[in-house]
């Protein structure tokens, strides 16, 4: 065992040897290459090929560091202005960057400050690759036709290794069994019932893009079929195969595949197993991710070059072997990232324990505690400070801490249906709440009610109304877009709140209680209350005119405004209530713009949120539309509170 990384050196061996062969380097590169210890204490710049149709002509002649210059952005666009393609000062800069080396392309003066490489000129040119040192040499996987499939094996060694030996990472007792399953382990895979099964059983789940495809569902006329005869070629796209190839290579039995496990054409059946993805992902051995494909038809495994990675290996001034990995700075980050726009996403790869990436260039692993990929099979990216923004995410343990920036990242993906806002992330609600033991009502957390402060979302792009939404307008399922939540560090400037929580009523979802509530009331006591005209286009400050005694003027900051706009419609000038929630020290004003959905006394609806300097002091009492009682107050608290009610 290795002290350093606490990894079992002999685990991957029978994968990883032989390694493949080392690979051709040019005359231009080698000194390069041998310089890498010294380039971990000073700046170093090399001549190389001085136009582009050399550096391909490299390349192509087998030199795998030209190659990946080549492929990482350089072309003849980006060298326009030049004669004959010429790099001027055609030099190879190498360096030390943090966590790994840096190598690029330059022409400037190296002498210059690191700012130097970013001032690009007409003729100034620089493309950047990581240069990562590696304790395990690739495999030479020595396949006819080289694919991700090629991985297999290494897939099998994480998985085992997982298996047996992180605990945390296998599901918890007693083991789940979904409703149905599909069985693979006969020539034809067929549909199962948990209640035909004899106890729980391994099961893989299946994070795919449906896409714009057209392809054989579980219906209530198939089911039947499916279960007796078998699953028919119709219903196996390119994704369903390969997915099954996997589990059949990995020894697992059973796939929960959505399309294939859910009656499609029954809404209670979509209802009862939709609030049990909580369950389904975070209780499967492994999430396989098809995240490089868009649709049925581009799969898991992808073509790709023999020498699609460059591996070499240098004497380093102590005369020990040093292995290095060069790679484009950003290569780790799937280039075909289907998967990762998808809402439905964002709950299975939180909740799954085990997920293997299957991306247009690689396979990675990720479970709760280690990230590795086919570059490095045994170190743990993660612990290296290697991991890229695609693996950025604290998965376990599950709170509440990590909500605000969970649900920034979910509400920025696609959804088909707009009315699966809160059912595709019902599951991982369900989860923290198993944990935490809190009231969810509609995306919001009872304890945030408790200062409605918080009740100050804000949308951070185009944002549109769900059409028939159950949700209260003072909840962020109510809207399709982008949203920011306002996080606890962003309101410990909220010196005096100016509206609390009196009361709640909502009639919960009996299938569902992490979805849509209906009939939600919230009442707020509050303070003030005005009148007041908007006046503002989107993304551009505005100004707010009381509709009272005072008449008052008061800008309003770029940021905020209407939740739900129509861009075309250019310069809004509504007729608002201006509910003030709380004052930051700084005489800041945060306020919730509502408006009156019916003739209930006292009842709003939330249509936007506005910042602005506190202004009370510059109008008179009467401006205060509460003070003067009637249909916009519900009732009476004393001491200068009013109740009203927000739906």
């Amino acid at each position: 065992m290795d002290t350093i990384t606490g990894v079992d050196w002999n685990l991957l061996q029978s994968i990883v040897e032989p390694p493949r062969p080392a690979p051709h380097i040019c005359a231009e590169c080698q000194p390069i290459v041998d310089s890498f210890d010294l380039a971990a204490t000073q700046r170093l710049q090399y001549p190389h090929h001085k136009t582009l149709r050399a550096l391909k002509a490299s390349a192509s002649a087998g030199c795998r560091i030209c190659a990946t210059f080549a492929n990482g952005g350089i072309t003849a666009g980006a060298v326009r202005n030049l004669v004959d393609e010429r790099l001027p000062d055609g030099n190879l800069a190498v360096w030390n960057n943090t966590a790994s080396l840096k190598m690029a392309y330059e022409t400037g003066d190296l002498s210059a400050d690191d700012d130097a490489l970013h001032q690009r000129q007409p003729s100034f040119l620089s493309v950047k690759v990581r240069i990562l040192p590696t304790a395990t040499q690739i495999p030479d996987y020595n396949s006819p036709s080289p694919t991700t499939a090629d991985a297999l094996p290494l897939c099998k060694a994480w998985f085992q290794r997982c298996y047996n030996k992180h605990p945390g990472c296998n599901p918890p007792s007693p083991r789940f069994t979904p409703t149905r399953l599909i069985y693979v382990g006969d020539s034809t895979p067929r549909l199962c019932l948990s209640k035909d099964l004899n106890g729980p059983v391994r099961f893989a789940a299946l994070s795919h893009c449906w896409g714009k495809l057209k392809f054989q569902t579980l219906t209530q006329g198939t089911l039947l079929d499916f279960i007796r005869l078998g699953l028919p070629p119709a219903s196996l796209h390119k994704t369903f195969h390969e997915a099954i190839y996997i589990c059949r290579y990995l020894g697992i039995d059973y796939i929960w595949i959505d399309s294939l496990c859910i009656i499609q054409d029954s809404d209670d059946d979509w209802k009862r197993e939709s609030a049990l993805m909580s369950e389904v992902y975070g209780g499967c051995d492994l999430n396989i991710a098809a995240t490089a494909a868009a649709d049925g038809n581009d799969g898991c495994f992808f073509s790709r070059p023999r020498d699609w990675l460059c591996q070499v290996s240098t004497q380093s001034a102590n005369g020990n072997t040093a292995v290095y990995n060069i790679l484009p700075t950003r290569w780790a980050e799937p280039k075909r990232n289907a998967l990762g726009s998808r809402a439905w996403v964002v709950q299975e790869r939180y909740l799954s324990r085990r997920t293997l990436h299957f991306t247009a260039t690689q396979v990675f692993w990720e479970c709760d505690q280690r990230i590795c990929c086919e570059a490095f099979p045994i170190e743990n990216l993660q612990s290296r400070r290697l991991a890229p923004f695609f693996f950025h995410m604290s998965r376990r343990p599950l709170s509440r801490e990590i909500w605000p920036d969970l649900l920034q990242h979910y509400s920025s993906c696609d959804l088909s249906f707009a009315n699966n806002r809160l059912v595709a992330i019902a599951g991982l609600a369900k989860a923290i709440a198993a944990i935490t033991q809190e009231e969810y009502i509609s995306g919001i957390w009872r304890s945030e009610l408790e200062n409605p402060v918080k009740l100050a979302w804000e949308p951070l792009g185009l944002c549109t109304a769900i059409p028939d939404s159950t949700s209260p307008t003072w909840s962020w399922g109510s809207v399709m877009g982008p949203v920011d939540l306002p996080c606890e560090e962003n309101f410990n400037y909220i010196a005096h709140p100016l509206v609390h929580l009196h009361s709640l009523h909502y009639d919960p979802n009996t299938v569902n209680p992490f979805a849509d509530v209906t009939n939600a009331v919230l009442r707020l006591t509050c303070t003030t209350l005005y009148h007041a005209r908007l006046t503002y286009a989107w993304g551009r400050e505005g100004t707010m005119e009381l509709l009272t005694n005072s008449q008052l003027v008061v800008p309003l900051a770029a940021s905020g405004g209407l939740d739900c706009v129509d861009t075309s419609t250019g310069v809004y000038s509504i007729q608002v209530f201006v509910l003030p929630l709380g004052v930051a020290n700084s005489a800041f004003l945060t306020s919730l713009i509502l408006a009156r959905p019916s003739s209930v006394k006292g009842r709003f609806e939330r249509v936007g949120l506005v910042h602005c300097r506190d202004f009370r002091g510059e109008v008179a009492g009467e401006d205060n539309i509460l003070c003067v009682g009637g249909d916009c107050v519900s009732g009476v608290v004393g001491d200068g509170r009013y109740v009203i009610e927000l739906v």
